[in-house]
Protein backbone atom coordinates (compact mmCIF):
# COMPACT_ATOMS: atom_id res chain seq x y z
CA UNK A 1 0.00 0.00 0.00
CA UNK A 2 1.30 3.34 -0.88
CA UNK A 3 0.89 6.50 0.64
CA UNK A 4 -0.69 8.87 -1.98
CA UNK A 5 -1.62 12.89 -2.41
CA UNK A 6 -5.10 11.53 -1.80
CA UNK A 7 -4.36 10.33 1.94
CA UNK A 8 -1.44 13.01 2.38
CA UNK A 9 -3.67 15.25 4.52
CA UNK A 10 -4.84 12.43 6.63
CA UNK A 11 -1.20 11.13 7.61
CA UNK A 12 -0.49 15.04 8.21
CA UNK A 13 -3.47 14.66 10.94
CA UNK A 14 -2.51 11.67 12.28
CA UNK A 15 1.45 13.16 12.58
CA UNK A 16 0.11 15.82 14.67
CA UNK A 17 -2.33 13.49 16.70
CA UNK A 18 0.80 10.79 17.16
CA UNK A 19 3.42 13.93 18.49
CA UNK A 20 0.00 14.79 21.32
CA UNK A 21 -0.28 11.54 22.66
CA UNK A 22 2.80 9.20 22.08
CA UNK A 23 4.55 10.02 25.31
CA UNK A 24 1.09 8.79 27.40
CA UNK A 25 1.11 5.07 24.80
CA UNK A 26 4.99 4.95 25.63
CA UNK A 27 4.10 4.56 28.88
CA UNK A 28 1.61 1.94 28.34
CA UNK A 29 2.86 -1.78 29.21
CA UNK A 30 4.79 -3.72 26.28
CA UNK A 31 4.83 -0.76 24.09
CA UNK A 32 7.80 0.42 22.83
CA UNK A 33 6.98 2.98 19.41
CA UNK A 34 4.04 4.66 17.63
CA UNK A 35 3.84 5.53 14.34
CA UNK A 36 2.02 6.39 11.27
CA UNK A 37 0.96 3.32 8.66
CA UNK A 38 -2.24 1.71 6.74
CA UNK A 39 -4.15 -0.65 9.31
CA UNK A 40 -4.21 -4.08 8.68
CA UNK A 41 -7.23 -6.43 9.04
CA UNK A 42 -7.29 -10.02 9.82
CA UNK A 43 -3.94 -10.23 8.24
CA UNK A 44 -4.36 -8.09 4.84
CA UNK A 45 -3.02 -4.68 4.42
CA UNK A 46 -5.63 -2.11 3.74
CA UNK A 47 -5.87 1.48 2.80
CA UNK A 48 -7.13 2.90 5.73
CA UNK A 49 -4.53 5.40 7.13
CA UNK A 50 -3.70 5.03 10.73
CA UNK A 51 -2.38 5.89 14.10
CA UNK A 52 0.09 2.60 14.64
CA UNK A 53 0.98 1.57 18.37
CA UNK A 54 4.04 -0.44 18.30
CA UNK A 55 4.50 -3.75 20.58
CA UNK A 56 6.69 -6.20 21.66
CA UNK A 57 4.32 -9.15 21.62
CA UNK A 58 0.53 -9.38 21.21
CA UNK A 59 -1.25 -10.53 24.15
CA UNK A 60 -4.86 -11.59 24.29
CA UNK A 61 -6.95 -8.42 25.31
CA UNK A 62 -8.55 -10.07 28.49
CA UNK A 63 -4.66 -10.30 29.75
CA UNK A 64 -3.98 -6.68 29.09
CA UNK A 65 -4.97 -4.03 32.05
CA UNK A 66 -7.39 -0.95 31.21
CA UNK A 67 -4.53 1.62 31.13
CA UNK A 68 -2.96 -0.31 28.81
CA UNK A 69 -5.00 -0.49 26.30
CA UNK A 70 -5.01 0.81 22.62
CA UNK A 71 -7.95 3.12 21.97
CA UNK A 72 -9.94 1.70 18.80
CA UNK A 73 -9.74 5.63 17.58
CA UNK A 74 -8.24 8.87 18.86
CA UNK A 75 -9.59 11.99 17.62
CA UNK A 76 -11.46 10.38 14.72
CA UNK A 77 -8.25 8.97 13.71
CA UNK A 78 -8.39 4.99 13.81
CA UNK A 79 -5.72 2.82 15.65
CA UNK A 80 -3.68 -0.62 14.82
CA UNK A 81 -1.22 -2.67 16.55
CA UNK A 82 2.03 -4.04 15.03
CA UNK A 83 4.22 -6.57 16.64
CA UNK A 84 7.66 -5.54 15.98
CA UNK A 85 9.17 -7.62 18.80
CA UNK A 86 12.04 -5.83 21.19
CA UNK A 87 14.08 -3.36 19.00
CA UNK A 88 17.64 -3.57 19.81
CA UNK A 89 20.75 -1.54 17.97
CA UNK A 90 22.05 -4.16 16.20
CA UNK A 91 25.67 -5.11 17.18
CA UNK A 92 27.25 -8.72 16.27
CA UNK A 93 29.11 -11.28 13.62
CA UNK A 94 32.51 -11.38 8.74
CA UNK A 95 35.66 -11.38 5.99
CA UNK A 96 38.91 -9.23 5.78
CA UNK A 97 38.21 -7.15 2.57
CA UNK A 98 41.92 -5.99 1.12
CA UNK A 99 43.19 -4.30 -1.19
CA UNK A 100 39.56 -2.39 -1.68
CA UNK A 101 37.43 -2.35 0.80
CA UNK A 102 33.95 -2.37 -0.76
CA UNK A 103 30.69 -0.13 1.52
CA UNK A 104 28.16 -2.82 3.18
CA UNK A 105 30.87 -4.94 4.79
CA UNK A 106 32.17 -5.68 8.58
CA UNK A 107 34.02 -2.59 10.15
CA UNK A 108 33.72 -1.04 13.54
CA UNK A 109 35.39 0.80 16.58
CA UNK A 110 38.41 -1.21 18.12
CA UNK A 111 36.49 -1.65 21.63
CA UNK A 112 33.16 -2.81 20.15
CA UNK A 113 31.83 -5.47 18.48
CA UNK A 114 30.68 -5.25 15.16
CA UNK A 115 29.02 -3.52 12.36
CA UNK A 116 28.50 -2.30 8.96
CA UNK A 117 30.31 0.13 6.92
CA UNK A 118 27.75 2.27 5.10
CA UNK A 119 28.83 4.74 2.94
CA UNK A 120 31.90 7.18 2.12
CA UNK A 121 30.59 10.97 2.34
CA UNK A 122 32.36 14.19 1.54
CA UNK A 123 32.19 17.18 4.14
CA UNK A 124 30.52 20.05 2.83
CA UNK A 125 32.50 22.73 4.74
CA UNK A 126 36.15 20.71 3.65
CA UNK A 127 35.33 18.88 1.10
CA UNK A 128 37.56 16.03 2.70
CA UNK A 129 36.08 11.94 2.59
CA UNK A 130 35.38 10.36 5.59
CA UNK A 131 33.25 6.80 5.94
CA UNK A 132 29.69 6.87 7.19
CA UNK A 133 28.00 4.01 9.56
CA UNK A 134 26.08 4.36 13.37
CA UNK A 135 27.47 6.27 16.83
CA UNK A 136 27.11 2.61 18.32
CA UNK A 137 29.39 1.34 15.65
CA UNK A 138 31.86 4.18 15.26
CA UNK A 139 32.26 5.69 18.50
CA UNK A 140 30.96 2.54 20.76
CA UNK A 141 27.87 4.24 21.81
CA UNK A 142 29.59 7.99 23.02
CA UNK A 143 31.95 5.83 24.94
CA UNK A 144 34.83 6.88 22.43
CA UNK A 145 37.39 10.04 21.40
CA UNK A 146 38.27 11.51 18.16
CA UNK A 147 41.04 9.54 16.80
CA UNK A 148 40.00 6.05 18.02
CA UNK A 149 41.01 3.30 15.40
CA UNK A 150 38.17 1.82 13.40
CA UNK A 151 38.68 -1.35 12.28
CA UNK A 152 38.25 -3.62 9.44
CA UNK A 153 37.30 -6.19 9.89
CA UNK A 154 35.69 -5.24 13.31
CA UNK A 155 37.14 -6.81 16.33
CA UNK A 156 34.15 -9.33 16.57
CA UNK A 157 35.09 -10.68 12.97
CA UNK A 158 38.60 -10.87 14.07
CA UNK A 159 39.78 -7.45 13.49
CA UNK A 160 43.18 -6.60 15.16
CA UNK A 161 44.38 -2.97 16.57
CA UNK A 162 46.47 -1.33 14.86
CA UNK A 163 47.08 -4.09 11.87
CA UNK A 164 43.24 -3.66 10.79
CA UNK A 165 42.93 0.06 11.78
CA UNK A 166 41.98 1.51 8.47
CA UNK A 167 40.08 4.54 9.91
CA UNK A 168 40.00 6.99 13.35
CA UNK A 169 36.68 8.14 14.62
CA UNK A 170 36.06 11.75 13.41
CA UNK A 171 32.74 13.34 15.04
CA UNK A 172 29.81 11.79 16.00
CA UNK A 173 26.25 13.01 17.13
CA UNK A 174 25.99 11.85 20.65
CA UNK A 175 23.01 9.39 21.79
CA UNK A 176 20.74 10.48 24.75
CA UNK A 177 19.67 7.52 26.50
CA UNK A 178 16.79 7.65 28.94
CA UNK A 179 18.88 6.69 31.93
CA UNK A 180 21.37 9.48 31.77
CA UNK A 181 21.83 12.04 34.53
CA UNK A 182 21.76 15.81 34.18
CA UNK A 183 25.69 15.28 34.73
CA UNK A 184 25.58 13.08 31.37
CA UNK A 185 22.86 15.24 29.90
CA UNK A 186 25.00 18.35 29.71
CA UNK A 187 28.18 16.25 28.67
CA UNK A 188 25.84 15.27 25.57
CA UNK A 189 25.21 18.63 25.44
CA UNK A 190 28.58 19.95 25.22
CA UNK A 191 29.91 17.82 22.55
CA UNK A 192 27.21 17.88 20.17
CA UNK A 193 27.06 20.30 17.15
CA UNK A 194 25.02 23.36 17.92
CA UNK A 195 22.79 22.44 14.65
CA UNK A 196 22.21 19.18 16.13
CA UNK A 197 21.14 20.54 19.45
CA UNK A 198 18.85 22.84 17.43
CA UNK A 199 17.35 20.09 16.36
CA UNK A 200 16.76 18.30 18.89
CA UNK A 201 14.80 20.38 20.99
CA UNK A 202 15.29 24.44 19.31
CA UNK A 203 12.96 26.24 17.15
CA UNK A 204 9.29 24.65 15.68
CA UNK A 205 8.88 22.31 18.25
CA UNK A 206 6.72 23.95 20.25
CA UNK A 207 5.01 25.46 16.94
CA UNK A 208 4.26 22.30 16.12
CA UNK A 209 2.67 20.87 19.82
CA UNK A 210 0.35 24.22 19.58
CA UNK A 211 -0.88 23.12 16.14
CA UNK A 212 -1.89 19.99 17.56
CA UNK A 213 -4.01 21.45 20.71
CA UNK A 214 -5.57 24.19 18.67
CA UNK A 215 -6.75 21.69 16.32
CA UNK A 216 -8.05 19.03 19.30
CA UNK A 217 -9.22 22.55 21.18
CA UNK A 218 -7.13 22.54 24.05
CA UNK A 219 -5.47 25.81 23.29
CA UNK A 220 -2.39 26.63 22.20
CA UNK A 221 -0.05 30.11 21.62
CA UNK A 222 -0.05 30.62 17.88
CA UNK A 223 -2.59 33.07 16.51
CA UNK A 224 -5.09 31.80 13.68
CA UNK A 225 -2.92 31.53 10.76
CA UNK A 226 0.17 32.44 12.01
CA UNK A 227 3.73 30.55 11.21
CA UNK A 228 7.37 30.47 12.94
CA UNK A 229 8.78 29.53 8.93
CA UNK A 230 9.35 25.68 10.53
CA UNK A 231 5.78 24.30 9.37
CA UNK A 232 5.84 20.43 7.70
CA UNK A 233 6.11 21.24 4.11
CA UNK A 234 6.90 18.84 1.00
CA UNK A 235 10.01 20.87 0.45
CA UNK A 236 13.44 19.10 0.08
CA UNK A 237 12.40 15.98 1.82
CA UNK A 238 9.14 14.88 -0.26
CA UNK A 239 8.36 12.13 -2.39
CA UNK A 240 9.16 14.16 -5.38
CA UNK A 241 12.42 15.37 -4.53
CA UNK A 242 14.52 12.65 -5.54
CA UNK A 243 18.04 14.40 -7.13
CA UNK A 244 20.92 12.23 -8.42
CA UNK A 245 23.03 16.21 -7.88
CA UNK A 246 24.85 13.54 -4.90
CA UNK A 247 27.76 16.45 -3.35
CA UNK A 248 25.14 19.36 -3.39
CA UNK A 249 21.74 17.46 -2.33
CA UNK A 250 21.63 16.38 1.46
CA UNK A 251 17.94 16.55 1.30
CA UNK A 252 17.25 17.90 5.03
CA UNK A 253 14.86 19.63 6.22
CA UNK A 254 11.49 18.59 7.95
CA UNK A 255 8.61 17.34 5.58
CA UNK A 256 5.43 15.42 6.63
CA UNK A 257 7.25 12.49 6.46
CA UNK A 258 10.23 13.99 8.83
CA UNK A 259 8.74 16.45 10.61
CA UNK A 260 10.50 18.47 13.80
CA UNK A 261 10.30 15.89 16.79
CA UNK A 262 8.73 16.74 20.64
CA UNK A 263 10.37 19.15 22.37
CA UNK A 264 12.21 16.79 24.44
CA UNK A 265 15.90 16.78 25.87
CA UNK A 266 16.47 12.96 25.98
CA UNK A 267 15.16 12.22 22.37
CA UNK A 268 17.38 11.43 19.20
CA UNK A 269 16.86 12.16 15.63
CA UNK A 270 19.84 10.28 14.57
CA UNK A 271 22.63 7.20 15.27
CA UNK A 272 25.51 8.04 13.24
CA UNK A 273 29.23 8.82 13.21
CA UNK A 274 32.48 9.49 10.88
CA UNK A 275 35.73 7.78 10.27
CA UNK A 276 38.91 9.36 8.80
CA UNK A 277 40.12 7.67 5.97
CA UNK A 278 44.08 6.62 6.16
CA UNK A 279 44.07 5.93 2.71
CA UNK A 280 41.45 6.55 0.28
CA UNK A 281 42.01 4.28 -2.60
CA UNK A 282 41.96 1.63 -0.41
CA UNK A 283 37.83 2.27 -0.33
CA UNK A 284 35.21 1.67 -3.73
CA UNK A 285 31.98 3.41 -3.30
CA UNK A 286 29.96 0.57 -4.89
CA UNK A 287 27.71 -1.52 -2.42
CA UNK A 288 28.01 -5.78 -3.19
CA UNK A 289 25.01 -6.57 -5.08
CA UNK A 290 23.74 -3.83 -5.38
CA UNK A 291 26.14 -1.52 -7.60
CA UNK A 292 26.83 2.42 -6.97
CA UNK A 293 24.32 4.74 -4.99
CA UNK A 294 23.12 7.42 -7.64
CA UNK A 295 21.69 10.38 -4.68
CA UNK A 296 19.22 10.20 -2.19
CA UNK A 297 15.62 10.55 -2.12
CA UNK A 298 13.02 10.41 0.33
CA UNK A 299 10.94 7.61 1.26
CA UNK A 300 7.19 6.32 0.82
CA UNK A 301 4.76 3.86 2.52
CA UNK A 302 4.88 0.90 0.51
CA UNK A 303 8.19 1.17 -0.88
CA UNK A 304 10.62 -2.11 -1.76
CA UNK A 305 13.88 -1.30 0.19
CA UNK A 306 17.26 -3.15 -0.07
CA UNK A 307 20.40 -2.98 2.48
CA UNK A 308 23.89 -5.20 2.52
CA UNK A 309 24.90 -5.71 5.43
CA UNK A 310 27.90 -7.61 7.27
CA UNK A 311 25.75 -10.04 8.80
CA UNK A 312 22.89 -10.76 6.20
CA UNK A 313 24.76 -9.65 3.01
CA UNK A 314 21.80 -8.12 0.90
CA UNK A 315 17.66 -8.15 1.94
CA UNK A 316 14.72 -6.97 0.47
CA UNK A 317 12.09 -5.41 2.16
CA UNK A 318 9.24 -3.01 2.54
CA UNK A 319 8.59 0.32 4.03
CA UNK A 320 5.72 -0.13 6.11
CA UNK A 321 5.77 2.74 8.82
CA UNK A 322 6.82 6.54 8.87
CA UNK A 323 7.52 9.19 11.34
CA UNK A 324 7.97 6.50 14.31
CA UNK A 325 8.99 7.35 17.57
CA UNK A 326 10.74 4.29 18.99
CA UNK A 327 12.48 3.55 21.97
CA UNK A 328 15.46 1.50 21.45
CA UNK A 329 17.72 -1.07 23.75
CA UNK A 330 21.46 0.07 23.63
CA UNK A 331 24.15 -2.48 25.00
CA UNK A 332 27.04 0.65 26.21
CA UNK A 333 30.24 0.20 28.16
CA UNK A 334 27.99 1.25 31.38
CA UNK A 335 25.22 -1.68 30.66
CA UNK A 336 21.87 -1.54 29.32
CA UNK A 337 20.50 1.67 28.29
CA UNK A 338 17.37 2.73 25.90
CA UNK A 339 17.67 5.93 23.52
CA UNK A 340 14.28 6.80 22.18
CA UNK A 341 14.19 7.85 18.48
CA UNK A 342 11.50 10.21 16.82
CA UNK A 343 11.23 10.34 13.11
CA UNK A 344 12.20 7.17 11.92
CA UNK A 345 10.94 4.68 9.42
CA UNK A 346 10.15 1.06 9.81
CA UNK A 347 10.75 -2.12 7.06
CA UNK A 348 9.84 -5.73 7.31
CA UNK A 349 12.45 -7.48 9.30
CA UNK A 350 15.48 -7.36 6.38
CA UNK A 351 18.64 -7.37 9.29
CA UNK A 352 20.59 -8.92 12.37
CA UNK A 353 22.87 -8.26 14.89
CA UNK A 354 26.16 -6.52 12.95
CA UNK A 355 24.03 -5.04 9.82
CA UNK A 356 23.74 -1.54 11.50
CA UNK A 357 25.49 0.85 9.35
CA UNK A 358 24.15 -0.59 6.04
CA UNK A 359 22.72 1.95 3.71
CA UNK A 360 19.16 1.51 2.91
CA UNK A 361 18.43 1.98 -1.20
CA UNK A 362 15.14 2.23 -3.69
CA UNK A 363 16.81 -0.75 -6.31
CA UNK A 364 14.73 0.57 -8.65
CA UNK A 365 16.66 3.79 -8.94
CA UNK A 366 19.80 2.88 -6.56
CA UNK A 367 19.16 6.09 -4.48
CA UNK A 368 19.54 5.89 -0.78
CA UNK A 369 16.64 6.57 1.56
CA UNK A 370 17.54 5.99 4.83
CA UNK A 371 20.70 3.98 7.39
CA UNK A 372 19.96 1.14 9.19
CA UNK A 373 20.69 0.72 12.95
CA UNK A 374 18.86 -1.30 14.58
CA UNK A 375 15.56 -3.65 15.10
CA UNK A 376 14.32 -7.31 15.54
CA UNK A 377 13.31 -10.25 13.50
CA UNK A 378 9.93 -8.39 12.91
CA UNK A 379 10.97 -4.77 12.23
CA UNK A 380 14.23 -2.85 10.89
CA UNK A 381 14.68 0.47 11.72
CA UNK A 382 15.70 2.96 9.52
CA UNK A 383 16.79 6.74 9.92
CA UNK A 384 15.90 8.97 6.43
CA UNK A 385 19.32 9.51 4.77
CA UNK A 386 18.48 13.39 4.88
CA UNK A 387 18.33 13.55 8.63
CA UNK A 388 21.94 11.91 8.35
CA UNK A 389 23.77 13.64 6.42
CA UNK A 390 22.10 16.78 7.93
CA UNK A 391 23.39 16.53 11.05
CA UNK A 392 26.98 15.20 9.72
CA UNK A 393 26.72 17.83 7.36
CA UNK A 394 27.81 15.55 4.68
CA UNK A 395 26.95 15.01 1.24
CA UNK A 396 26.98 11.09 0.06
CA UNK A 397 29.83 10.19 -2.41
Amino acid sequence: MVMSEDNSAIFQLIFKIQEFIQEEMLKKSHVVGVAAGFKETEGTLTDQPSLVVLVDEKRPLSEIDNQDRVPKDIEGVKTDVYVVGKLRANNSPKARFRPIIPLGVSMGHYASTAGTLGALVRDNVTGEIFVLSNNHVFANCNFAQKGDPILQPAPLDGGMNPGDMVATLERFIPLRYLQDSTAEMNAVSQIAPSDVAEQIGGRGCNMMLDIVLRLLGKGGSIPAGGSSGNSPSRGGNSPSSGSSSRPNNPSGGTSAQNPPPIPGRKENLVDCALGKIIAPAQFDTQIPSVGYVAGTKAVNIGMTVVKHGRTTGLRKSTVTLLNATVDVGYSTPRGERTARFTAQILTGGMSEGGDSGSLVIDPTDNMAVGLLFGGSPQASLVTPIGAVLSALNVSLL
